[in-house]
């Protein structure tokens, strides 16, 4: 078995677990956006931050601060998403200093100090100690603190949303039959069709990176409109935001299915159907008929699944690694000749 083979291998099987992941990203993108996770999240964070267990001044006080128009403002509509970590150390001082409109160190020494024990004034009061005396030090602080717990939030986000991509893309694997046993299985005694899928994958990634090119241009020439950060980081139409999601969905799926790669409930080989009326669709018909061992079936859709967790980008980047070794090294023999 040569290098080129099992380079070959890989890179049919990186695409299978691209296209895969890209689905399940955006299942989860659609889910995410009906259920306004994100925004949920950003409201619970800023609770922990600024709230104190239920106490009536801390509770308060995280009400206000994202209440805000800073904050709360940042969307167009519904909750915000994404704060600038300025916005909500604006929001922080105004809301702790009332109706003073521009904050003096004096001012800011005397609202923490009325403020009731807890540990919002705990946490201020040592990043007012440790500014030395200097506000914008101290604004400066505040702005890593609450960018500290958007790290930590996004931790848990990308922790949740790899579980989440698993058992989306285990889904995916068993409805479209995406199993990495069978895949391996037919592309190593099956030289045309690996053919096929490398060149499918080749064509695929240069695709993406000639919209990508595209896209960068577009922007280069688009003259800038002078748009604020909190009006980029604003949640755009909820509906056509899902109607493009959805279409998005229908496509990734469509270009999966038509690819070359063995995956699908095809059965029509081993019976006495034409060729030309194969398919991989999913059908009763040939879930039913479709010959293979239940076991090694799920392991198979198991490996697919994990792969999916990893995500779109860890797939293409290898892919394109995968594609520039193989490229470097030998041309592979024309398949049609190894069969014939």
């Amino acid at each position: 078995m040569s290098l080129t083979t099992l380079l070959g291998v890989a890179i049919s099987l990186g695409f299978a677990y691209l296209l895969l992941s890209t689905i399940a990203s955006t299942v989860n993108e659609l889910v995410v956006g009906i259920t306004k996770t994100r925004a949920k999240d950003l409201r619970g964070a800023i609770e922990a931050l600024v709230g104190d267990g239920g106490q009536s001044f801390a509770t308060s006080l995280a009400d206000r601060v994202y209440d805000h128009a800073l904050v709360a403002g940042t969307a167009k509509s519904g909750l915000p998403a994404y704060v600038p970590s300025r916005n909500f150390t604006v929001a922080l001082l105004d809301t702790v200093l009332g109706a003073q409109q521009q904050p003096t160190l004096t001012g800011v020494q005397t609202a923490i100090a009325t403020m009731p024990p807890g540990p919002v004034r705990q946490a201020l009061t040592s990043l007012l100690d440790n500014a030395g005396g200097d506000l914008a030090v101290f604004k400066t602080s505040i702005d890593r603190w609450y960018d500290d717990a958007m790290d930590r939030l996004g931790g848990a986000y990308k922790r949740r949303a790899q579980w989440t991509l698993f058992a989306i893309g285990l889904l995916l694997a068993a409805f479209l039959n995406v199993d990495t046993v069978r895949m391996v299985r037919v592309l190593m005694r099956d030289p045309v069709q690996l053919e096929a899928s490398v060149k499918a994958a080749t064509a695929y990634m240069e695709s993406v990176a000639a919209a990508a090119d595209k896209a960068r241009q577009q922007a280069a020439d688009t003259p800038a409109t002078g748009t604020t950060q909190t009006e980029t980081a604003a949640t755009p139409d909820t509906v056509a935001q899902l109607k493009d999601i959805h279409q998005r969905l229908l496509d990734e799926i469509g270009t999966l299915t038509a690819s070359p790669l063995p995956i699908g409930w095809e059965t029509c080989v081993e019976t006495a159907k034409p060729k030309v009326d194969c398919t991989k669709a999913v059908t009763l018909e040939n879930v039913r008929h479709f010959r293979t061992p239940i076991l090694p079936m799920i392991a198979g859709w198991l490996l697919t699944a994990i792969a999916v967790s990893f995500g779109g980008p860890f797939w293409f980047d290898l892919i394109n690694q995968f594609i520039n070794l193989r490229s470097s090294g030998p041309k592979p023999d024309d398949p049609r000749r190894q069969t014939s």
